[in-house]
């Protein structure tokens, strides 16, 4: 860098000098990042924008950190920077969980965690693709960024059976109906979508009869 006073003029300066890293691969959602369970280290300085859509239908633009998880059988899959849950973030953060790149997400920050930091959960079934956005809070700057560990847990059970007799049946469809209407966090809320309602009606109809 040289600097140099034009037509021979001298003189103090401030030179002013910043660098932005390289973007973290997976901080895009083609790109996220393939994981089990386990902790996974998340950086989002330097990270591109993505323009998702949050489960309320807002579509946000924040340097964000994406990992893919897939399902080995029905259950409910867990990710969480909630220190609770062993997990991390240098500041607060908020995590989703998306089926597809181009969808509204299906779990939006709907574990109950500290207030400070993020944590999603969704029911899944065998095979089932998900992915895991990390990402700051949905009000924050959009060039702001986090760091920390990302906890994922999965949890196995029968789709469908919510009193855990290991069979889908009109006891099921009563818990369901109990719950009914808004339900952040509930084991009704098969599509994580913060209601129960028809489309989970319907999930739990298709897995009928014995857990398999």
């Amino acid at each position: 860098i040289r600097v140099a006073g034009m037509d021979g003029t001298i003189g103090n300066f401030r030179l002013d000098f910043t660098s932005t890293p390289d973007p973290t691969p997976n901080n895009k959602c083609a790109a996220a990042q393939p994981i089990g369970v386990g902790t996974w280290s998340f950086n989002t300085v330097g990270a591109q924008g993505d323009n998702p859509t949050l489960c309320d239908g807002e579509i946000v633009s924040h340097r964000a950190a994406w990992f893919q998880y897939t399902a080995n059988e029905s259950g409910i899959v867990s990710a969480t920077t909630c220190p609770d849950y062993g997990g991390d973030s240098q500041s607060e953060s908020s995590v989703t969980i998306y089926h597809n790149c181009n969808e509204m997400s299906s779990a939006c920050d709907n574990m109950l965690c500290d207030g400070v930091h993020g944590g999603a959960q969704l029911q899944v079934a065998t095979g089932d693709s998900v992915l895991i956005r990390v990402a700051p809070p949905q009000d924050d700057l959009s060039d702001t960024f986090v760091t920390g560990d990302l906890v994922v847990e999965f949890k196995p059970n029968c789709l469908g059976d919510l009193n855990g007799d290991q069979e889908v049946n009109i006891d099921d469809i009563l818990v369901l109906i109990s719950n009914w209407g808004t339900c952040e966090g509930c084991d009704s809320d098969f599509n994580g979508d913060g209601v129960v309602a028809i489309d989970d009606l319907l999930v739990l109809i298709e897995a009928w009869g014995p857990c398999e």
